[in-house]
């Protein structure tokens, strides 16, 4: 079974070129490139939990806005956690992954 990327596993539609892309914006999740290949994903694709901005929609309300939910109850979330077991990286780990990454950038340029 291939490994999903949460734009996949949740069918939001977010991804870049995505069908909800004009509504919602492009997910930081599926362009985030620090956080490329981490669980066998794309971008933070398989790490998306870490990434800064993510506001993943589960559906529309009765108004029409979009709602969201919260990462820790994330059915994808325990999907990964599941599929890694002892290999998942943990979330300290991945954001001290992110601030390296994020500081050598700054002191290249």
């Amino acid at each position: 079974m291939a490994k999903q990327n949460c734009w996949e596993y949740h069918k939001c539609g977010r991804e870049p070129g995505g069908e909800n892309v004009d509504r919602l914006g492009t997910c930081p999740a599926a362009t985030s490139r620090i956080l490329d290949t981490v669980h066998g994903g794309k971008n933070g694709g398989r790490a998306c939990w870490v990434v800064a901005g993510i506001q993943c929609t589960v559906g529309d309300s009765d108004s029409g806005m979009p709602v969201f939910h919260d990462c820790s109850n994330c059915d994808f979330w325990k999907h990964v956690r599941k599929q890694e077991g002892k290999l998942l990286e943990g979330t300290d780990r991945l954001i001290q992954k992110i601030m390296e990454m994020e500081a050598s950038e700054r002191e290249a340029s």
